[in-house]
């Protein structure tokens, strides 16, 4: 077999800034391998920012950065956590021990440009072609070509997927998700969070690969198990 699907991880990430120049590290990565659905083999890591990273702020009609991704200032600052280098490590050797080592899929590619990025000011060896990912939204975009007639037939869908007035795709997460039949807004909550995000980004994968198959038998349970692993591992640095 020249390259099996369920090799592929699914990574998401939550950054202090859109611009990689001043946010420099993660806040937090979540990833989930399409080859194991169970909890037990996801990963999960924050890491607390050092004084020279820059947090977007809020402006009229945008929370910021920290805001979105349900962090406080004091949250993300707070040297208890682990710090950037041991979130990429820990990353980094969980996914080495996935099947062929795990190629990476990313809903963008700022997921992989703030790893390759902190990694480097860190001092961290990048593995060999691991900028070499498969990207969420081209893989919506091959299965809208391979769709379209069936897909035309829904007109809210039609609406949502068409050229902004900038000439730039409207197939983020959110419509990539009801073109597989995946309502995500239903499963975040007032904030992101990475672990959630890859989870459901993995269910929308494999659907998109697998001719709309789910991956979880219940999406909705692995959401909540997700969210709950993300409170049990913030519970362990609070004062």
């Amino acid at each position: 077999m020249l390259f099996d699907w369920k090799s592929l991880v699914i990574l998401d990430g939550e950054f202090p800034h859109r611009d990689v120049t001043q946010g420099k590290d993660p806040l937090s990565y979540g990833a989930v391998s399409l080859d194991s659905p169970n909890p037990k083999t996801w990963f999960y890591g924050e890491a607390h920012l050092s004084s020279d990273v820059g947090v977007e702020p809020p402006t009229e009609g945008d929370i910021g950065s920290l805001a979105v991704a349900g962090f406080t200032h004091e949250m993300a600052y707070n040297p208890k956590r682990p710090n950037a280098k041991e979130l990429l490590t820990a990353l980094l050797d969980w996914r080495a021990n996935m099947q062929n080592g795990g190629v990476f899929a990313c809903q963008n590619n700022l997921d992989l440009t703030y790893l390759e990025n902190s990694a480097r000011r860190w001092g961290i060896p990048f593995p060999k072609g691991l900028y070499r990912i498969v990207d969420l939204h081209t893989l919506a975009f091959v299965y809208l070509i391979g769709n379209h007639a069936r897909l035309n037939e829904d007109p809210a869908l039609t609406k949502k997927i068409k050229l902004s007035n900038h000439g730039t795709s409207q197939l983020g997460l959110p419509v990539i998700g009801l073109m597989v039949g995946v309502e995500v807004d239903r499963y975040r909550q007032t904030a992101h969070n990475a672990l959630v995000d890859a989870v459901v980004s993995a269910e929308i994968t494999h659907r998109l690969i697998n001719s709309g198959q789910p991956l979880f038998s219940n999406l909705n349970d692995a959401v909540v198990i997700a969210n709950a692993m993300v409170v049990e591992y913030r519970a362990r640095f609070e004062d």
